[in-house]
């Protein structure tokens, strides 16, 4: 069962079972509307039908997705349901978050694990909180104290820092939302919990080698390939599942891909059936490490190994302690085991390290939308003090530790200090440095992302036919300008101007306009933009747009009549420049087209503060009439459709 209180806020729940509805069109759209303060819960009996949608993780099943409030604020929108080739439809259980004046977790999410013991708790206050005092917080590691209301601190902040926690302990919590005065209501929430780091983590990336085997089922990496265990880590007695050396003395050796700091080595001894009487499990043994493979130390304190029980349910019962020795190489040396025979065996062996190393970096390796204001996020190595940031777009400058741009102790860095440049790899690395510590620092890894190759102007798909969101409210025409012969959108039977959703290049809209130069000596609109935009950051080199001509052909003639096609762009002090297309037809090109102008060609402008971007038609004299199509408009680097023309897209029949 899905927890909507982990949520969230406006966002649905749905539960989708396979079934067959007839009258709905496949490869449609459909929307359901739901009475957000009527409806908590849409069940069996009164299903919603749509077509068949892809779950987040692209399953069939249960699943959630996004609602949208619309300009009724009692009303939500369940959008963007398509169907798909999988099954024909699909029969949803809808089922609405949390009540408005309820809070919502944000951080952490409920029944998150792995989380940091120094994390803050953070939530979504509801709607009737007070600015003061208007937050009760129940926290403690005792579910029923939290669900019974003991304890509570009264807050004003939408956080609150619990402190450092232990490692690998659930906690429980919940906020109350406190209404105003007069009546000071109280809006219970829900019980939230987590559970806190582990004090350490099983190395997975282990290669085993050994002196000998004692046949080919008996190899060394038996012990760390889990065969034998069960899912509460309880060994069985075959011997398939366990290493057997070829004689004694014996030894069995780990190499790790990278050197860690190593916590704990659990050791599940031999456990064959016969294991009581023969006695094949490791007794006396002498652990040495390195970090190199050449230079050996020997672990002390090792004392016999305890033997195992000869019977299924086996918990490992041997646990040595490494106290931190940083290791990429162990080596097991075998001198005697508990029996009389002469091989040695072992079922399993699991080694545990601290993680000391910088990890979980957002953005993620090889990320591709990283914006010139991406901040750099990592988890925090377990005992830095703090952090040296190396980051450059010269990867060997970020290798050998030339390219330090900062030393902080917060586990973050802001790039917007770095102007980066569109369409270029960043490289990036975190050192964790304590100087108390042996070593001081903990080189990390080598990780990197791809900042976007341009950012969008307008995208054309924002518009909708509400108030001031519709595009010929943005995008402004000759409507109300005898000199201007342009009208921006499709007309309706309504009286309304809709964005293009046929003729599209790319996402579901575009802006048609229609031209009439008779009356009129051009056609053109022209959107203010406010702020105005920067197109010196990032170092763009070019701005883009796409355009079709009407494709529709007429007696065997093109829809539009030639005329020139131009861009005319204004700074905030007033200077504009105008650029015409350079094929004085252009409005008869009847397929997509990117029109790529170098910014070289507006270097008079003021282009750090850019207030309008103004399309038009004509210009020459002509009386040309027709109708043109506008899609994604956006500046930065040269893109791969420079040299060709871009598919002609569209949508429907």
């Amino acid at each position: 069962m899905i927890d909507v209180a982990s949520l969230p806020s406006g966002e649905w729940v749905f539960e989708a079972v396979e079934g067959l509805v007839s009258g709905l069109k496949p490869n449609s759209r459909y929307f359901v509307v739901i009475n957000v303060e009527t409806a908590t819960t849409i069940n069996t009996s009164n299903s919603i039908l749509l077509p068949t949608v892809a779950r987040v993780d692209g399953t069939n099943g249960a699943g959630k997705f996004l609602g949208r409030r619309t300009p009724n604020p009692n009303w939500d929108v369940l959008s963007d349901f398509f169907s798909t080739p999988t099954f024909d439809h699909l029969l949803m259980k809808v089922t609405a978050a949390r009540p408005p004046g309820q809070s919502l977790a944000l951080q952490p999410l409920h029944g998150a694990t792995d989380i940091l013991r120094d994390t803050k708790l953070t939530w979504t206050p509801g709607k009737y909180a007070a600015p003061v005092d208007g937050h009760i917080v129940y926290f403690s590691e005792n579910f029923d104290d939290v669900n019974d209301g003991i304890g509570g601190v009264t807050l004003s902040a939408e956080s609150y820092d619990p402190g450092r926690l232990d490692f690998n302990k659930t906690h429980y919590w919940r906020v109350d939302e406190v209404n105003g005065p007069p009546d000071f209501t109280v809006y219970e929430g829900n019980v939230w919990s987590f559970t806190t780091e582990p004090i350490s983590y099983p190395i997975t990336n282990i290669t085993a080698t050994a002196s000998g085997t004692s046949n080919r089922q008996t190899l060394p990496e038996k012990t760390i390939d889990g065969s034998g265990l069960d899912e509460l880590d309880l060994h069985g007695i075959h011997v398939s599942t366990m290493w057997l050396s070829a004689g004694m003395p014996a030894w069995i050796q780990y190499e790790f891909d990278k050197a860690y700091k190593l916590h704990e080595l659990w050791v599940w001894n031999a456990n064959e059936l016969i294991e009581s009487f023969l006695g094949f499990g490791v007794k006396d043994v002498v652990i040495e490490y390195s970090a190199n493979g050449s230079d050996w130390a020997v672990l002390d304190g090792v004392g016999p190994l305890a033997q195992a029980p000869g019977a299924d349910g086996y918990a490992a019962n041997n646990v040595i302690d490494f106290g931190g020795a940083t290791a990429k190489f162990v080596r097991i040396m075998i001198n005697s085991v508990h029996g009389v025979v002469s091989q040695a065996s072992l079922s399993e062996v699991r080694f545990l390290y601290k993680p000391v190393l910088a990890r979980d970096p957002r953005p993620t390796v090889g990320a591709t939308e990283a914006t010139l204001d991406t901040v750099l996020d990592w988890r925090p190595g377990r005992e830095a003090g703090s952090h040296q940031v190396y980051f450059s777009d010269d990867m060997e400058a970020v290798v050998g530790e030339r390219a330090l741009i900062a030393t902080t102790t917060d586990a973050s860095y802001d790039l917007s200090r770095q102007s980066l440049k569109y369409g270029s790899t960043y490289y990036w690395k975190i050192n964790e440095v304590n100087e108390l510590e042996s070593p001081a620092v903990h080189a990390g890894n080598l990780w990197h992302f791809k900042t976007p190759t341009f950012v969008s102007v307008d995208d054309m798909e924002a518009y909708k036919d509400e108030p001031f969101l519709e595009i010929w409210a943005q995008w402004v025409d000759g409507v109300d300008d005898p000199a201007n012969g342009s009208l921006v959108g499709n007309e309706t039977a309504f009286g309304t101007h809709l964005p293009e959703t046929h003729w599209v290049y790319e996402g579901d809209q575009a802006m048609p306009m229609i031209y009439d130069n008779g009356p009129s000596t051009t056609s053109e609109t022209t959107r203010t933009f406010d702020p105005p935009l920067d197109w010196v950051r990032g170092d763009p080199e070019v701005l883009s747009l796409f355009f079709l001509g009407d494709p529709t052909v007429i007696r065997g003639k093109p829809a539009n009549d030639p005329a020139p096609l131009y861009v005319v762009i204004k700074d905030s002090a007033g200077q504009a420049v105008r650029v015409v297309h350079p094929d004085s037809a252009a409005t008869q090109i009847a397929e997509w087209i990117e029109w790529v102008i170098s910014l070289t060609e507006l270097a008079s402008l003021d282009l750090s503060s850019v207030h309008s971007m103004t399309l038009g038609v004509g210009g020459d004299g002509g009386t040309d009439k027709g109708k043109m199509f506008f899609d994604n408009i956006r500046v930065g680097t040269p893109l791969p459709s420079v040299d060709g023309n871009a598919p002609n897209h569209h949508h429907g029949p």
